[in-house]
């Protein structure tokens, strides 16, 4: 006598809805793009408030030359670890994620130089408030970085909706990633909200060693050592735990 409700199968099993995975899905990456778009309109709106006096350069050129770091920075590990996924060879095949964790030191290594840059171009000795210039830096940095996740957003939101092998993938993913028995919030949407604050502690730090190199430029020779440090840190604790996930996105 069958046990279950949907089929004739007399043994214990589940079954897994489809649609409501990848509604949740949708609805957490919805809910992700909503939180990065507040969170850089308020720092901007905040910042904008604090730094009354008009800044030297301009705000804009700051920020735009703090996403171009952000721009730097990533496309460096990026590079890093697509040769070291090609390669695979030697010391490089330590494990399943040996490329994405030498792409992340690389980005590490890169973001000091990449704030020593800034400050060196934009944050003049006779500058009213360097402290302000780092700010805005670092408000560009995390902006790039929004743009460039909620750009991944949209695109997975489309993906799990499409027909054909790429649309059953990234469903695949959503049904593996679900959780009985539990809220939309407690699954996908919360990794999002981690993922944010993630992007922002990055973008804090960067700002700081802006505004560090800013007044003793020498220091970089300290700060990258240390960063790459910092990320290893974190690249050993979080990069294992994403074996499974569907997309891997790289943030210096």
């Amino acid at each position: 006598m069958a046990t279950c409700a949907h089929c004739d199968s007399t043994l214990p099993h589940e079954h897994l809805d489809v649609a409501a995975a990848v509604a949740t899905r949708r609805r957490a990456l919805a809910w992700g793009i909503g939180g990065r778009v507040a969170l850089v309109a308020a720092l901007a709106g905040a910042l904008a408030a604090l730094t009354a006096a008009p800044t030297t350069p301009p705000a804009v050129v700051v920020a735009l030359a703090g996403a171009a770091a952000w721009a730097v920075a990533t496309a460096a590990g990026v590079l890093a670890a697509g040769f070291a996924h090609r390669t695979g060879e030697g010391r490089l095949r330590r494990g399943a994620h040996a490329s994405l964790v030498i792409g992340a030191l690389v980005t590490g290594a890169v973001t000091p130089l990449a704030a020593l840059a800034v400050a060196l171009l934009l944050s003049p000795s006779d500058a009213p408030d360097p402290l302000a210039v780092a700010a805005w830096a670092g408000l560009g940095w995390l902006g790039a970085a929004a743009a460039a996740e909620i750009a991944g957003s949209v695109r997975l939101r489309g993906l799990l909706l499409r027909p054909g092998p790429a649309g059953e993938r990234v469903r695949a993913d959503a049904v593996r990633d679900a959780r009985p028995g539990t809220s939309w919030f407690d699954g996908v949407a919360r990794r999002e909200a981690r993922a944010i604050g993630g992007a922002l502690l990055a973008a804090v730090v960067f700002t700081a060693w802006t505004a560090v190199l800013a007044l003793v430029p020498a220091a970089v020779v300290v700060l990258v050592p240390l960063h790459v440090a910092g990320v290893a840190l974190v690249a050993r604790a979080r990069i294992p735990s994403r074996a499974g996930a569907s997309t891997a996105r790289l943030q210096g």
